[in-house]
């Protein structure tokens, strides 16, 4: 069977985009989401604490639903509700544990080779995020501290211990509230001199609020050289002599995630400053290919309001090709 359309990532991304072309008359039949999770909305799951606020105006953008999919501030317990509910009511074809390993157009069709076999489909949608893979700090972490190492705080309970969060954007500022109300000793390490710079208001707020109260301990300008194991203890070496040494049972990473630029690159699609070249609609260089959501917005997504919105924009491109997928459909 060749498919209407592929699309790569059931997040709030790739359900978005089903859920535009189906409302715009795509046969639900000939559209499949692969997903390489055994759940949509992985990334939610994963990385997002319960107690998140989840907002629709992102770092204070204000917010104006495009498509058939809206969204206003709530937790992470909804936010995945949306999800799961619009594929639902879409009744969506979602293909759980499947994983990508290359995209290739071949005699116009795109076969996406998957751990279960190829499927073929005329237009091909990559919905996948940005956080397939944290990044990690550049200097080694000893095998012996692995277990006291995360890259988020779902995988592993941390409670009443001694805690350093490195890093100083938003999730950083939620990991360490969070991290806090578990009855733990706190402390932030970014190397911004400022937290004001990639946190939005309210957590650089309420971070600074925390320090000042000596809730926490915050270090800015902060440059971790090297952690070592001390018995037991992960001894964190700062560049900042007035810092120095410090000690802590567990250590949180906030980086950020990286960019799957390899993928894209093998694919074809046209890369620049390490981000996807994409039009307004989200298409890439190569006609029929769209990525979008975090990963084709870049560096001003990170919010499931202008996923949304970017699965609305490339419908709009998508439009023009479905009198070829689907003639007999009456597009909307």
């Amino acid at each position: 069977m060749t498919y209407d359309m592929i699309i790569i990532g059931a997040g709030p991304a790739g359900i978005a985009l089903a859920a535009e072309a189906i409302s715009a008359g795509m046969d639900r039949n000939k559209i499949i989401l692969l997903e390489k999770a055994d759940k949509n909305s992985w990334i939610i799951r994963k990385l997002y604490p319960e107690q998140k606020l989840v907002t629709a105006n992102y770092k204070g953008r204000k917010f104006e639903s495009k498509g058939v999919m809206s969204f206003y501030d709530m937790n992470k317990k909804d936010a995945l509700a949306v999800m799961s509910d619009a594929a639902k009511k879409y009744d969506m074809n979602i293909a759980y544990e499947h994983s990508v390993s290359t995209v290739q157009k071949v005699n116009g069709l795109f076969e996406v080779e998957t751990n279960k076999g190829v499927l073929k489909s005329k237009i091909c949608a990559i919905a996948i995020g940005i956080f397939g893979k944290p990044n990690k700090p550049g200097y080694k972490i000893p095998a012996t501290l692995i277990k006291k190492t995360s890259f988020d705080i779902t995988s592993t309970k941390i409670e009443n211990s001694n805690v350093l969060v490195v890093g100083g954007g938003d999730s950083a500022a939620e990991y360490v509230q969070h991290l806090l109300a578990d009855g733990n000793k706190l402390t932030l390490a970014c190397r911004s001199n400022s937290i004001s710079k990639r946190m939005n208001e309210e957590n650089a707020k309420n971070i600074q609020q925390l320090a000042d109260n000596d809730e926490i301990t915050l270090y800015t300008g902060a440059d971790i050289l090297s952690i070592e194991d001390d018995n037991g203890k992960i001894k964190a070496i700062y560049k900042d002599e007035n810092i120095g040494v410090k000690h802590y049972e567990h250590i949180v990473y906030a980086l950020g995630g990286t960019t799957p630029a390899n993928f894209l690159k093998v694919i074809g699609v046209e890369i620049k400053d390490n981000e996807p070249n994409v039009d307004e609609n989200f298409e890439s260089n190569i006609e029929g290919l769209f990525i979008v959501g975090d990963l084709g917005v870049g560096r001003t997504g990170g919010s499931i309001a202008l996923a949304f919105n970017s699965a609305f924009d490339a419908m709009q491109k998508i439009k023009t090709y479905i009198s070829d997928c689907i003639p007999s459909k009456k597009v909307s």
